[in-house]
């Protein structure tokens, strides 16, 4: 495997090189950001909605 930044290059070259792969994995990174972040989210409002069902549940229970 080759190395990412290799060893003698100039800053230049090593600019470029960090350059040219975030183009060609930057989209690949952004979405699996966007993809953690809405796992977290549905996962959280999924937790909010279990939580309100159950409250809700509670009080029509005892209300009876």
């Amino acid at each position: 495997m080759k190395n990412f930044i290799e060893v003698g290059k100039t800053e230049d070259e090593q600019a470029e090189q960090i350059k040219k792969w975030l183009k060609e994995n930057g989209p690949q990174i952004i979405a699996g950001i966007v993809m953690g972040l809405s796992g977290i989210w549905g996962f959280d409002y999924y937790n909010n909605y279990q939580q309100e069902q159950s409250i809700n549940a509670r009080a029509a229970y005892l209300s009876v």
